[in-house]
């Protein structure tokens, strides 16, 4: 494994030359080899120092630096943005649960609306005057020859069959009868 080590010219006294390829560090030799005209590549097998310039050096930590905080910069516009991207997500997951909440009350009330109506038109039928009618009548009885008592009548009567029941003082009655229609 190689590490990669940038040594500072203030830490290590390096002169170099054309002619000097090597560098002694805690007493290990190091060759090396010009690599551009303003650093150097020394390395061996476990180890890569780069020798710069002190001032470039400087530059490029400053360069990091303000890397370093332009990165934290983007990092909390980006963590920002995540949590209104999570909460969009939870306003949708919401607003779709609320939304299917409404589609089930409407189709509940939708089919008591039809059930209604159903049986509106089932009582309707049922209650129709051709086949479900009131009798309500009144009239007078002799029970002997000089006196009468008034009578009434109250039935129902469902497809021409009529149940009526017959009451007054001191008479009690229950009828049967079948409707024949004329016209």
């Amino acid at each position: 494994m190689k590490l990669l080590l940038i040594t500072l010219c203030c830490i290590f006294t390096i002169s170099l030359s054309q002619a000097q390829e090597s560098i002694n560090v805690k007493g290990k030799v190091i060759f090396g080899k010009e690599a551009r005209a303003d650093y150097w590549l020394f390395s061996d097998a476990q180890d890569t120092l780069v020798a710069i310039d002190y001032a470039e050096y400087v530059q490029m930590v400053r360069k990091m630096e303000t890397l370093r905080l332009q990165a934290a910069a983007l990092d909390s516009v980006i963590k920002a943005k995540n949590e209104l991207l999570s909460a969009f997500d939870n306003y949708e997951q919401k607003a779709q649960t609320h939304i299917l909440t409404q589609d089930s009350l409407l189709m509940y009330a939708d089919s008591l609306y039809v059930g209604y109506k159903n049986l509106y038109h089932d009582m309707k039928s049922l209650a129709d005057s051709k086949q479900l009618g009131l009798i309500l009548g009144t009239g007078v009885y002799k029970y002997d020859a000089n006196n009468l008592k008034y009578l009434f009548d109250f039935g129902v009567e469902y497809n021409k069959i009529q149940l009526s029941s017959q009451f007054g003082e001191k008479f009690n009655a229950l009828t049967v009868s079948y409707r024949l229609s004329l016209f």
